[in-house]
């Protein structure tokens, strides 16, 4: 009876030690366990702790041990989790979740893509030179369609302009000296159709004026129209017109300055903001466009300053921003009011400073 309770326990001893040995070897190195901590076990774990590697179990090697080792000195269980069983689980494990061997990504990870390096084009001074004359001559061809060359016939004689087409249906934008007491005007396009147009309205304040071409037979192309705003000395500007009758002329060159007031002759009111240039202007540029290096209209072209009634490097145009106000009102309401106030003003000159003991700084 005795040997058969030992056996139980023998048998209830050596279960928690295979559980806890188990426990061990799944654990690998997620979870280390304090190998400082020790267990003395029993003489009856000890037992089939050395056992439990040969099954099935000798009952006789079991009563062996159960009777003749319950007095011997035992060394204490140690839980080792380096041993060669864990290493190898833990390996295991381990190599499920290196991934790619190659090092690649795994599960849903985007690979990184490394950005292209810009390709560089060393170009020479001729080939810039020669997409420069590409560049230009694109331009006139597709901006000249929309540009036209009037001809007014007034009591004093017939004089000539310029003009450039505001949308599809027929409107053209022009300065008001070209059209200024026309009795007649003839309105000619870069493909040699010619029509006759009536005046619309005029802002003589802004030197604009707005016809509309009569019996159209063919698709007209509204000019591209830009912003003056944001225009800087040193920005490209081409102008097309027909300077003294010379019909569909383009000139090119820069702007000169943004700052200027203009008094466009026909009134107390000053044009603000007027585009300075040196492209060549002349007579027959007058009502002809402005471009910047796109093809989009920045201003009207509308004076020159020269001792000479010929172009001396100073031309100025309307801007176009100022034309974006004054001709949708000239075409829906036949007259364009401007927020007056009365007020002008000058600029802080030494003299002034002096007298008033004003610094530098104030402008």
């Amino acid at each position: 009876m005795t040997k058969l309770n030992d056996l139980k326990k023998l048998l209830v001893g050596g279960l928690a030690a295979l559980t806890l040995v188990a426990a061990v070897a799944c654990s690998g190195n997620a979870s280390p366990l304090d190998t400082s901590v020790v267990t003395d076990p029993t003489t009856e774990q000890v037992a089939v702790s050395e056992s439990s590697s040969s099954l099935p179990v000798d009952t006789t090697a079991l009563e062996f041990v159960g009777v003749d080792t319950l007095d011997k000195t035992v060394d204490p269980l140690v839980t080792d989790v380096s041993g060669d069983d864990s290493g190898t689980t833990g390996e295991s494990i381990q190599a499920a979740f290196d991934g790619d061997p190659d090092g690649g990504p795994t599960g849903d990870a985007v690979p990184e893509v490394a950005a292209p390096e810009p390709e560089v084009v060393e170009l020479t001074a001729a080939e810039i030179v020669a997409a420069q004359e590409d560049h230009l001559a694109d331009l006139y061809e597709t901006t000249v369609q929309s540009v036209v060359f009037i001809v007014a016939e007034t009591n004093h004689g017939i004089g000539s302009g310029s003009g450039f087409v505001w949308d599809e249906d027929g409107h053209i934008v022009t300065n008001y000296h070209v059209v200024q007491g026309a009795n007649e005007l003839r309105v000619k396009f870069f493909s040699g159709r010619e029509y006759r147009a009536d005046v619309v309205a005029f802002d003589p304040a802004a030197d604009l004026a707005v016809i509309k071409l009569i019996d159209v037979d063919h698709a007209l192309v509204p000019i591209l129209i830009g912003s003056s705003s944001e225009l800087r000395p040193g920005d490209t500007a081409i102008a097309l017109g027909n300077p003294f009758g010379e019909e569909f002329t383009m000139t090119t060159g820069i702007v000169s300055a943004i700052t200027r007031t203009l008094d466009g002759g026909f009134s107390d009111y000053r044009i603000p903001s007027v585009v300075q240039t040196d492209a060549a202007i002349n007579p027959g540029n007058s009502g002809g466009p402005l471009l910047d290096m796109n093809g989009a209209v920045i201003g009207v072209n509308t004076q020159i300053k020269s001792e000479t009634r010929q172009s001396s490097g100073v031309g100025f145009a309307v801007p176009v921003d100022l034309v974006k106000r004054v001709v949708p009102s000239l075409i829906e309401f036949g007259v364009h009011t401007y927020s007056l106030m009365g007020i002008s003003g000058d600029e802080v000159n030494l003299s002034w400073r002096e007298n008033l003991g004003l610094s530098g700084d104030d402008l």
